[in-house]
């Protein structure tokens, strides 16, 4: 299900692209927020601002 739309869009190059980009962008944002989110919220550096 995940590589559907990319098996779908196989024969348009341009559309390809803009779904890896689009993805890419995507994970990336999501990977800074988890980051944050471990880091300031859970209490990774809990130790360190008090």
């Amino acid at each position: 299900m995940i590589g559907l739309p990319f098996v779908l869009s196989s024969g348009q190059i341009q559309v390809n692209r803009a779904l890896a980009r689009v993805t890419g962008a995507v994970s990336i944002v999501y990977g800074f927020y988890y980051m944050y989110d471990q880091a300031f919220n859970e209490g990774l550096f809990s130790s360190l601002l008090q």
